[in-house]
């Protein structure tokens, strides 16, 4: 019991200053030890996914590294996904072992499978934000926004001041084409947060998609203003710019047509609209 102790705390030492493999060698003679402590099993599982994640970020040399890298990384995951499981196998109510799955598979591109245990993990804990969250990152990258936003707005319910849960959700709203809506959720973010450079870029997007370029420019500067070097809002300052230029310019232009002939002027300027959309 006191070996038992010792290394959780040894394990736990290592873990929280990210020295992961000293920290599974500790984990590791506490399973042995005791195989049923599922604590043990998720942390051991957890430092995996660390490692894992630091092999995938690894800069390799040459291909054969690059193989090597990959070989660890997909080890390291594999690994940590039997933790989990093996966890589950336990205690099937575990939130930290469903996390820890939904958290891999999230990392290995699975959403689905992200997706699936990410909602196990809510069954238990209906409550976590983070869940929530997640759920809606991974419905997300699979395409599915309107089921994003209902996760999103599950966090948001539970706290309205969230300001990631506003962002993403006005992110899935400008990918649905609801720019009105993106707006509102950028707004809110800011309320919260008001340096958020993020979330300007995001207000900025949508007014472009709406055809207010002078305001997208304003949002642009910004985020610029917060982050010099966003290259995001940058493109969007000079694409914003160009547009507003090309508007003022068919303005002025259809201005002078239809002084001189006001049908072909009119004409003009809706074929130029027209291509330029």
């Amino acid at each position: 019991s006191n070996m038992v102790s010792e290394n959780t705390s040894r394990g736990d030492r290592f873990y929280s200053v990210g020295d992961y493999n000293e920290a599974i060698e500790c984990y590791d003679k506490v399973i042995r030890a005791d195989p049923n402590n599922v604590r043990a099993i998720i942390l051991k599982g957890d430092s995996l996914y660390h490692l894992g994640q630091h092999s995938e970020d690894t800069e390799c040399c040459d291909v054969t590294n690059t193989q090597c890298s990959a070989h660890t990384q997909n080890q390291q995951y594999s690994q940590a996904i039997e933790c989990a499981d093996t966890a589950l196998s336990i205690e099937p109510n575990s939130m930290q072992a469903h996390k820890l799955k939904g958290d891999i598979m999230y990392r290995l591109g699975q959403y689905k499978e992200a997706m699936a245990s990410y909602n196990a993990a809510l069954m238990i804990e209906s409550n976590n934000i983070e869940m929530h969250i997640f759920k809606g990152d991974a419905a997300y990258r699979l395409g599915r926004y309107e089921e994003a936003i209902e996760c999103y707005d599950g966090a948001i319910g539970i706290d309205p001041d969230n300001m990631q849960a506003q962002l993403f959700k006005g992110d899935s709203m400008y990918n649905l084409e609801r720019y009105d809506e993106a707006i509102e959720c950028a707004d809110t973010a800011l309320g919260i947060c008001p340096d958020n450079a993020e979330a300007y870029y995001l207000r900025g997007c949508s007014m472009y998609r709406l055809g207010w370029y002078a305001e997208a420019v304003k949002c642009a500067d910004t985020a610029l203003g917060i982050d010099p070097n966003y290259a995001e809002a940058r493109h969007l300052k000079d694409i914003s710019s160009n547009s507003l230029s090309e508007t003022q310019n068919c303005q002025h232009r259809r201005l002078i047509a239809c002084r001189e002939k006001p049908i072909v002027g009119s004409l003009y300027c809706g074929k130029h609209i027209k291509n330029h959309y």
